[in-house]
């Protein structure tokens, strides 16, 4: 509707970057009915940081010596959060109180552009029908992938206390096994979903760059998340860093 390139477009001739993502995102935030506050806004989303910091290729933690170190303090990071406080600051491009119900504002068109994970698809795909337009998150300036983003991790265990281990194991593998046909409808399915053959093509081989995201899994890191300034990132991620590592070393305490 705002005459705009499409972002689907952009990333097939790699141009979908960040800089472009705030160039529309400035033009999409306005006041459309002209009582001089902000009735669209370009995006929101729940997920707020970990987008920006995998799509410029950032390490929350590394391994030295298979030992895993908190590596955020670095440029990449600096550079993901400072995007945020640009969003909000100089763009403002997200509502004040963007948690509430992002998906529900993206349906109604207040907000242009979300950011969320596959089991969402189905609603906004039979709320927008052909309306719903897909693409990976824009590029970030220091990443040298063609795209990064990321991914969501899941895992099945086997109690240390099972009595038949290998009985479990294989009921596993057969539980988690689709046979041909199931792939055949599994495959169907998300290719509806997303809205054809192309685009679930293009998502899988950007699901090949997505990055595990670690932050969830370690107890603590959220509320420091939380606590760095992105008005000022690379001081307060230093200030930080202690308290990140702690955290880490936490869990390797636990696992002892």
């Amino acid at each position: 509707m705002a005459g705009l390139p499409d972002p689907l477009e952009l990333y097939k001739q790699g141009k979908w970057t960040w800089e472009t993502f705030f160039n529309l995102g400035k033009q999409l935030t306005q006041d459309i009915n002209g009582d001089g506050k902000i009735d669209q806004y370009a995006y929101a989303t729940w997920a707020v940081v970990q987008p920006f910091l995998y799509t410029n290729d950032v390490q929350v933690v590394k391994y030295v010596g298979g030992r895993p170190i908190f590596a955020m303090d670095d440029p990449k990071a600096y550079r993901a959060f400072q995007a945020i406080y640009e969003m909000d600051a100089k763009y403002k491009m997200r509502p004040a109180d963007w948690w509430n119900d992002p998906q529900g504002r993206f349906q109604k068109g207040i907000t242009c552009m979300d950011y969320w994970g596959p089991w969402e698809l189905s609603g906004m795909r039979n709320a927008l029908g052909k309306k719903l337009g897909i693409v990976p998150f824009p590029k970030g300036p220091d990443s040298k992938k063609k795209s990064a983003d990321m991914a969501d991790d899941g895992a099945w265990a086997i109690a240390s206390s099972s009595s038949d281990p290998e009985l479990s194991a294989l009921y596993l593998l057969w539980m988690l096994t689709p046979t041909d046909k199931e792939k055949e409808i599994i495959v169907k399915s998300q290719i509806e979903r997303v809205g054809g053959k192309e685009i679930y093509d293009l998502l899988l081989d950007a699901a090949t760059r997505a990055q595990i995201d670690p932050i969830s899994g370690i107890p603590g890191f959220w509320d420091l998340i939380n606590q760095i300034d992105v008005a000022n990132p690379a001081k307060s991620i230093k200030a930080l860093k202690p308290k990140f590592q702690a955290a880490i070393e936490a869990i390797l305490e636990g696992l002892k």
